[in-house]
This record gives structure tokens, C-alpha cells and sequence, in this order.
């Protein structure tokens, strides 16, 4: 229980003592009751909750919501669109280097007639600087469409055991590089 005493110059509630205005103008001065002083506390009280309602309620109505982000399946199409690039290009106008990395007589000459076969007309045969390869190597120009990179590698495969693609770091002068490697 809060001790509390309500004299002429002021409210005292235990150690906290409140002044409050007399009223000079009249001869007995102006008391505030127990009653009103607690009507008022509740009324502040009741104040000072309302607008934290308030206040609260307004956050929770500025506050963006997450939104759902719903993935839709992927749809396959059966036609495949093909990169005019790709399907206009001409296999006797690239330029191919065979290289001899394997030792083997002939090898590069007979990778040759492969690719003649296949429709490649622009070659240059000769050995490789570092014989006995493993891995039969493919280096190709960046630009060089997907479609005749797979050609030529399904063709190499028949005859190859491991093959390496990369890109040319250097202008070689072919569109395709060429070095064979162990033989299946």
C-alpha cells in the first residue's frame, strides 16, 4: 500500500511529494481530495496507454509485408531453337591444324581423310612438338559454334581414347587445333 497524505501545499506519496497550485484568490485555499488526485492518475495513465496503441498500430500498418515469391516450373518445349550462327556455317571454310602427338606414322593424314569425309575441306598437317600425348587435344576458337565443336569431337571420339577442348589463349592462325593423342 502507498502511504499517502494530501495537505494545503501539496500531495506526499511515501517519499515523493508533489506541489500542487493553491488557489490565492480564496480564503481557504484549494485541497485536492484523494479521489480526484486518483481519477487524474488513472486518466493519465489510461493517456499514455492509448497512445501507445496508437503508435503501435500505426507501425504495424506502415511495416511492408514479405511478399511469397512462387517459382513456376520450367516448360520444356519439344522444338529447339537453333542459333542462326551455328546453323549457317560453312565446315569447308574452316581453317583445322592436325598435329601428330603420338609418334604414330600417318596418324595426323589419316585424321584427315576422317574429317574430309565429314565435310572439313581447310587443312595443315604435321607432328607435334611434344610426341607421345595422352589426351588428344582440341583447342578452338571462342567463337566457334557449339554445333561444329560437338561435330568434331563425336568424330574424334571414335578414334581417341580421352579428348581435352579448351580455347585458344593466342591467334593461331586455325580455327581448330588438332593435337592427337592415345589411340583407342
Amino acid at each position: 500500500t502507498l502511504n499517502s497524505q494530501i495537505r494545503p501545499d501539496g500531495v506526499t506519496f511515501g517519499k515523493l511529494n508533489v506541489k500542487i497550485l493553491l488557489n490565492l484568490s480564496k480564503k481557504e485555499g484549494f485541497v485536492w481530495d484523494y479521489n480526484k488526485l486518483t481519477a487524474l492518475g488513472i486518466l493519465g495513465l489510461l493517456s499514455i496507454f492509448l497512445i501507445w496503441v496508437l503508435i503501435s498500430k500505426t507501425k504495424e500498418i506502415v511495416k511492408p509485408q514479405p511478399t511469397e515469391v512462387v517459382q513456376q516450373p520450367a516448360v520444356q518445349t519439344e522444338t529447339q531453337t537453333e542459333n542462326p550462327e551455328e546453323s549457317t556455317i560453312s565446315k569447308d571454310i574452316l581453317k583445322i591444324q592436325i598435329l601428330n602427338g603420338t609418334g604414330k606414322v600417318g596418324l595426323a593424314a589419316e585424321l584427315k581423310g576422317q574429317l574430309t569425309s565429314a565435310g572439313y575441306q581447310s587443312f595443315e598437317v604435321g607432328n607435334s612438338e611434344e610426341p607421345q600425348k595422352v589426351d588428344t587435344e582440341m583447342r578452338v576458337k571462342e567463337n566457334l559454334p557449339q554445333i561444329v565443336r560437338d561435330d568434331i569431337v563425336q568424330l574424334l571420339e571414335e578414334t581417341f581414347e580421352n579428348i581435352a577442348i579448351t580455347f585458344q589463349s593466342a591467334d593461331t592462325g586455325f580455327d581448330i587445333v588438332i593435337v592427337t593423342g592415345k589411340l583407342k
